[in-house]
């Protein structure tokens, strides 16, 4: 019996023995394995955070770039107001210098119109000072003729 005992103790022992290297071997393999995935967590939440700031920072210039598209779009609305008032203006301008050129024509012909028609007042003024009738209704008559040659 005490041979079995010891035969047993020692199988025992053994055993034990293999039991305890295979529980280290598993406690190192778990430390590993444990640090492995503290390492990999601490990867994983430095990428979340990375991936948080490029958001953020994307997000910004997204923003940006649309206030500037929208400060583009109101630059090319006022750009397109001044184009068209400057139309307008050219096209009144040229209505202007039309009218202009036409009473310039005008000018030219009511000239010398006008200068035959002073010479020949102070000569209806002597004939009506003197108290001759016809030579002064012939003056009239001369600048109706004159003034008829006025365009309207």
């Amino acid at each position: 019996l005490h041979d079995n005992l010891s035969e047993d103790n020692s199988k025992m022992k053994k055993e034990c023995g293999s039991l305890r290297e295979e529980n280290e071997q598993l406690s190192l393999a778990l430390k590993t394995s444990n640090s492995e995935l503290v390492t990999a967590l601490q990867r994983g939440r430095k990428m979340v955070e990375f991936s948080k700031q490029n958001r953020t920072s994307t997000t910004n210039k997204m923003d940006t770039m649309e206030q500037k598209v929208h400060e583009i779009n109101k630059e090319y609305e006022a750009m397109h107001l001044r184009m068209s008032n400057m139309a307008s203006l050219k096209e009144r301008l040229a209505n202007t210098n039309a009218e202009l050129k036409k009473m310039t024509k005008k000018v030219q012909i009511m000239k010398p119109a006008i200068k035959e028609s002073l010479e020949i007042i102070p000569k209806v003024l002597r004939h009506i000072a003197s108290g001759s009738d016809g030579p002064a209704r012939a003056g009239v008559n001369s600048m109706r003729k004159i003034l008829t040659k006025i365009p309207n």
